[in-house]
């Protein structure tokens, strides 16, 4: 019996399964590829990716709008991808063809670099040289300024004893003195200091010790028992506290230009002393400054050293680099992007045509049955007898 054909709806079905298994591998080759070179946002790039097989899996006149607007923005995705890994590719081959200027160039920086730092070394030992000499300067000032407080204190001291002398002596007329000469001391602590105070500027000024004598007794009667003789002493004693006021006014008048020189002197010792403190205070800020420049300029110099040193290790990284990008371009080129070109106009497969007939093959007829036993004998000697027949035709 012939074997049976499929219809030609399995057929068809078959081949469009066929077509959409291998549109989900060139898909899943494309989604890997936007999210490994995707030079958009994570987060474009990952849903781009997620949805590149609902979209481009179908053919182009079955996909929704949405569908298709997205396979377009996958398109521009991948060739923005193929674009920046086209322009890594061209710099590392860039840095591979100007490897030998780049040798001559880091050569180069070293020998800038380490003329600059000796400029530094030099910079900071000037800077270092500067702070010592400020550093001399703010001490002499301060010396100056000492020197100048010495003198100005010993010369004051005679003028501010004067002016506490003049003070004692106004201070006993009008607060101890002028009291008792409208009413009599008498046995009160107040009235017992006044006194002793009143007793105290007469010997510290050499009054006449007579009226001295009689003061305490004058001032302990009642005014309108006061003599004559009581009056005058008062008035005498109250007279020599002016004339020592007076005295005392002329040595500090006299004193007064001595005095204001003084104090002028120690004026001008104190800013030229804050003067050179300022000096110094800025030779140091710029020794620091200097200090720092030379350390970074120290560091410099090593890692240009070390640039140089590592050269022909840089040069092979990049060589290796530039041999890995070039593959990667040419596999995303091969594979997503091309596997995009062929995915973005995917039709459905051409219909299967009928299948033609093939005409029955014919019944094979029965084998016929064979002979019994016993005719055997017969059949065997068959051959013998037409032998001779063989034998004569030769002949």
């Amino acid at each position: 019996m012939a074997p049976q054909k499929r219809p030609a709806s399995s057929v068809q079905g078959g081949s469009r399964k066929k077509q959409k298994a291998e549109a989900g591998q060139k898909c899943a080759a494309i989604a890997k590829a936007l999210v490994a070179h995707g030079v958009l946002p994570k987060s474009t790039s990952d849903m781009l990716s997620s949805m590149t097989a609902s979209c481009l899996s179908q053919p182009k006149d079955e996909r929704h709008p949405y569908q298709a607007e997205i396979a377009d923005m996958i398109g521009e995705a991948l060739m923005a991808a193929e674009s920046a890994l086209s322009s890594t590719t061209t710099a590392c081959k860039d840095k591979v063809d100007n490897s030998a200027a780049d040798k001559q160039a880091r050569e180069a920086a070293v020998v800038q670099v380490s003329a600059q730092l000796e400029g530094l070394v030099a910079d900071t030992a000037a800077k270092k040289s500067a702070l010592d000499e400020a550093s001399k300067a703010l001490k002499a000032a301060k010396a100056v300024t000492s020197e100048a407080k010495k003198v100005q204190s010993a010369g004051d001291a005679v003028l501010d004893t004067a002016e506490a002398k003049k003070a004692r002596l106004v201070e006993a007329v009008s607060q101890d003195l002028a009291p008792l000469k409208v009413r009599a001391a008498g046995a009160s602590k107040e009235d017992k200091v006044s006194l002793k105070k009143l007793a105290a500027i007469g010997k510290e000024f050499s009054f006449d010790a007579s009226m001295l004598e009689i003061l305490p007794k004058a001032v302990k009667k009642e005014p309108a028992d006061r003599g004559p003789f009581d009056a005058i002493t008062l008035e005498k004693f109250e007279e020599q506290c002016h004339a020592a006021v007076a005295a005392i006014d002329a040595e500090l008048a006299a004193g007064a230009p001595g005095k204001a020189e003084r104090a002028a002197a120690v004026g001008a010792a104190e800013s030229a002393e804050a003067s050179a403190d300022g000096a110094e205070k800025a030779a140091s800020a710029a020794l620091s400054e200097a200090k720092s420049a030379e350390k970074a300029g120290g560091i410099a110099l090593k890692e240009a050293e070390n640039a140089s040193k590592s050269w022909l290790k840089d040069t092979k990284d990049t060589i290796d680099h530039y041999d890995s990008m070039t593959k990667t371009l040419a596999g995303f080129r091969e594979g997503a992007l091309s596997f995009y070109g062929e995915l973005k106009d995917l039709m459905p497969p051409p219909p299967t045509p009928p299948p033609t007939p093939e005409p029955e093959e014919p019944e094979e007829p029965e084998a016929a049955p064979e002979a019994a036993p016993e005719a055997a004998p017969e059949a065997a000697e068959a051959p013998a007898m037409e032998a001779p027949v063989e034998q004569a035709a030769y002949a």
